[in-house]
């Protein structure tokens, strides 16, 4: 009885988003998605699909650097703001850099090296 409750409420629910990411931009200020399709073919994707979730442009396809990803973009200014591979999260917009994932998502991960010291020969102590 219950099982037959929770499949009927499913079923008749509107289809949901998946939840990862959220816009909140208004219809007239989208810019249409045919446009971020042919603004990453320029960059090197391979876009299979396109589509809105949860407010925001939904990209599967595949990226030069990577291989097959799904991604999603403000569709307002196109900006990338999640980028996942099997599971995996490559790139969540405010979140710092992580193993695992490629710097050529954002700044680079290691920390900037102090200078090395002047290459001058050790020479012993004087007496």
């Amino acid at each position: 009885m219950m099982m037959a409750a929770l499949a009927a409420t499913m079923m008749a629910g509107p289809a949901l988003a998946t939840g990862k990411i959220k816009c909140n931009v208004a219809a007239a200020d989208m810019k249409p998605i045919e446009a971020l399709k042919a603004e990453l073919t320029k960059q090197g994707w391979t876009v299979a699909k396109a589509k809105v979730d949860g407010g925001c442009y939904e990209v599967y396809g595949v990226m030069p650097e990577t291989g097959r990803v799904e991604a999603y973009f403000d569709p307002a200014t196109f900006e990338k703001l999640y980028v996942e591979q099997r599971g995996k999260v490559l790139f969540k917009k405010g979140k710092p850099w992580r193993a695992g994932a490629l710097p050529c998502f954002g700044a680079s991960p290691w920390p900037a090296w102090p200078p090395l010291p002047s290459a001058q020969p050790l020479r012993p102590p004087a007496r």
